[in-house]
């Protein structure tokens, strides 16, 4: 494409070199003329009126003929260049090859709900849906704890097939559109694989030498909670680093998230919302009752969802029955998604389908998931 475009472009620059080069052979004969004239009234001897009459006339007559040339020299000879952009390029390359923009700070906004069951025949349990992904055929993958499966969800939100896991599912992440990391409460990290057909395929498992909670995705790293600290590993299950450590009670570090960019991480707990670099350097703290968990709440049942939206907004749900949308930066909530009156109630897992525009929601004890239009 290079080499095609400069054969192009040398081809366009000779066209245009043509009619400049004539004008210049022009204006170099007439330049060469009125010399010509110059020397010969220079050179007449006894300076005979007539003769320098005949000699003035001609350079009249070449000035007449320059000055009449001059205006068409700059009218049709200043050249235009207009690119005209091909089709195929166009359609080849966009904004997403490049990369995307992310709206980290836009407000989402709810016009509407609707509630499915997700409960299964053959489920002993209520169901408790912890954690809500989605696969790159618009289909939603979300796990129920108390049942210990994972569940695929046709686009109608109903079951379209299961798989039982080995011990309760406490998180999970994607990491391929196909591919997906859940945590378990056995400190084991287990990759299913979704098949086209529709059917999930347990791959391999991770065995971690601390408890497994939340769990995050970046381009190959692996982020994972533990209860009090949140570790750094390759997505092959080695230890990288421990980021961040805060021991002041059992569940200070639940859920984890990661900013689009890969800048900022988010981790959740039961009285606070803490924004880190990446190298666990705390940036931004929101502590404040809003968003603490419902004390009514079995501690067993403890779910702090949390989740980065493709656009990069951050959306954290409480047990105070409320989801928020807090800026990209962790300084602030902004606002209020969904609440008890829009019927959530000890909200456990959120998603924001962008394919489907809509924010899907999971709580304890429901056999229902909750699907908010925006």
């Amino acid at each position: 494409m290079e080499k095609r475009t400069i054969e192009t472009l040398n081809s366009l620059l000779d066209q245009l070199k043509a009619p400049l080069q004539d004008d210049i052979d022009k204006c170099i004969d007439a330049l060469s003329r009125m010399k010509k004239i110059h020397d010969e009234m220079k050179n007449i001897e006894n300076n005979t009126k007539v003769l320098t009459l005949i000699l003035y006339r001609k350079c009249l007559e070449k000035s007449s003929a320059i000055e009449s040339e001059k205006p068409r020299m700059v009218s049709n000879r200043i050249p235009t260049i207009k690119l005209i952009p091909d089709p195929f390029i166009e359609r080849t390359l966009s904004l997403s090859s490049f990369g995307k923009f992310i709206y980290p700070n836009e407000i989402i906004k709810v016009t509407g709900k609707t509630k499915h069951n997700i409960k299964r025949w053959g489920d002993f349990y209520t169901c408790m849906i912890s954690d809500i992904c989605e696969t790159d055929n618009g289909k939603l993958l979300i796990i129920d704890r108390k049942n210990e499966a994972a569940k695929l969800l046709d686009k109608d939100f109903k079951v379209a097939s299961f798989n039982f896991l080995p011990h309760k599912p406490m998180f999970m992440c994607s990491i391929a559109p196909s591919l997906f990391a859940v945590t378990l409460d056995n400190s084991e990290v287990v990759f299913i694989i979704v098949a086209k057909n529709g059917q999930m395929v347990q791959d391999r498992t991770l065995k971690l030498q601390h408890n497994c909670l939340g769990i995050a995705h970046y381009q190959g790293n692996l982020y994972i909670t533990s209860g009090t600290a949140l570790y750094h590993y390759t997505v092959r299950g080695r230890l990288v680093s421990k980021i961040y450590q805060d021991k002041s009670s059992d569940t200070t570090v639940e859920s984890c998230a990661i900013s689009q960019d890969g800048t900022s991480l988010y981790v959740s707990n039961s009285m606070k919302l803490v924004t880190l670099l990446r190298d666990g350097t705390v940036i931004n703290v929101i502590h404040t009752p809003d968003i603490r968990l419902n004390t009514n709440v079995p501690p067993s049942l403890h779910c702090s969802g949390l989740r980065v939206t493709d656009s990069g907004q951050v959306l954290v749900c409480r047990g105070q029955h409320t989801i928020f949308q807090v800026d990209g930066d962790g300084r602030q909530k902004l606002v209020e998604l969904v609440t008890e009156k829009d019927g959530v109630k000890w909200p456990t897992a959120v998603y924001y389908s962008k394919t489907r525009a809509s924010l899907i929601v999971g709580m304890v004890d429901s056999d229902f998931i909750w699907v908010f239009k925006t």
